[in-house]
């Protein structure tokens, strides 16, 4: 393997952030106790445009915090993507609920709003109504909700959007234009996991219209104490809170995140003029309603070529390629939830290709896996 290792995704860092650690290090508040959480919580807020939002310790934590906010419990229905990270999932299945998933569409790869509704009519005709509905927006691509909100609004069945992956993503036109994914439903999480555009080394937020919900989150967040010296608990909480170190960290890569969304672009647009007449390689296009953030670039191959071949030979060459989401109904502890599709989850596993993204990746790195891919792609087509 070449020692100049080409690394998928991973985080942008600079003295600027060392400083601002470095800062907070020095204040001793290191804790969940600190000015940073409350103020990162307000520029996060103020950049999507939410009304609320409040920091948890992983975006796993803040869609647990979400559901239960919601009052996602033992007994309810919650309807979920099939086609994403099981973190998406598990927080419902935590807290005691039956999942029933549902298929993407393969445009953008996120969930299928028919198949949304199929599956809350199908729960109809049982009497049952779901507790809420997660959609997942996918590499940084806004899904398809522009003809989901108003119907599950009229049902009044809350939507919770897992934006884990796209900071910065936004609809353009139609019903939801000038919204940031992750405001259209009652509730939408964001990630800052090492490897997404801005990290806080973990941590995660959930964005929120409602004030009721942004109070009940951070209480339930903060293991459920009331107010003053007594160690008073009213209900049962979690230790979800992002740290004061974290959100100094956050602040500092937030400052910069627009310059880091347009490298982003910058790469997306250098690869799919290497690959757009490529043949046997599908680029993954942006609704036009819509502008990604672009966190992951992600393709498919569509002529009977093994991503997983692929991938493996780009390893060879110090180039790091991941495999798409695996379906969740595939995956061990699920293989017996309830699933309203038709395989195209399973299609999309087998033949998409997930490429280095990094915002610090230099055009020369870039220049060498447009290469070695377009060599290997070629080497198996022909």
């Amino acid at each position: 393997m070449p020692d100049s290792f080409i690394p998928l995704a991973i985080p942008e860092l600079d003295e600027e952030d060392a400083r601002s650690v470095y800062e907070c290090v020095k204040s001793t508040f290191v804790s969940s106790v600190g000015p940073l959480v409350g103020k990162f919580e307000e520029h996060i807020a103020r950049f999507t445009g939410a009304p609320h939002a409040v920091a948890a310790s992983s975006g796993t934590t803040a869609m647990t915090l979400a559901l239960r906010a919601l009052g996602v419990g033992a007994g309810d229905v919650v309807i979920a993507p099939d086609f994403t990270f099981v973190a998406t999932v598990n927080p419902a299945v935590n807290l005691g609920a039956e999942v029933v998933l549902v298929d993407p569409e393969p445009e953008t790869m996120n969930p299928d709003p028919d198949r949304v509704l199929e599956a809350v009519d199908m729960l109809r005709k049982e009497g049952r109504r779901p507790k809420a509905v997660v959609f997942v927006h996918l590499y940084g691509v806004p899904g398809k909700l522009g003809s989901l909100v108003g119907p599950l609004g009229d049902m009044e069945v809350p939507l919770v959007e897992d934006a884990a992956e796209s900071l910065g993503a936004s609809w353009t036109s139609g019903p939801l234009a000038g919204r940031h994914t992750g405001t259209a439903g009652i509730c939408g999480i964001l990630s800052f996991n090492g490897n997404k555009i801005i990290t806080c080394g973990g941590g995660g937020m959930v964005l929120t219209s409602s004030e009721a919900l942004a109070g009940r989150m951070k209480h339930l967040s903060t293991q459920a104490r009331r107010p003053g010296i007594e160690y008073d608990h009213d209900d049962v909480g979690y230790n979800f809170r992002l740290t004061n170190l974290q959100a100094s960290l956050g602040l500092s890569q937030l400052s910069k995140l627009g310059r880091y969304l347009e490298r982003k672009h910058e790469i997306r647009r250098r690869y799919d003029r290497a690959f757009g007449s490529l043949a046997g390689v599908l680029l993954h296009p942006s609704p036009q309603d819509s502008a990604g953030s672009d966190w992951l670039y992600t393709v498919r191959l569509d002529s009977g070529i093994s991503a997983r071949v692929v991938i493996d030979e780009l390893r060879t060459r110090g180039i790091e390629a991941r495999p798409v989401w695996t379906p969740v109904h595939m995956q061990k502890p699920y293989i017996k939830m309830r699933y309203v599709g038709n395989g195209v989850s399973e299609k999309l596993h087998a033949s998409g290709i997930s490429l280095p993204s990094s915002v610090g990746m230099t055009e020369a790195q870039q220049d060498r896996v447009i290469e070695e891919f377009i060599s290997i792609v070629e080497s198996y087509s022909g």
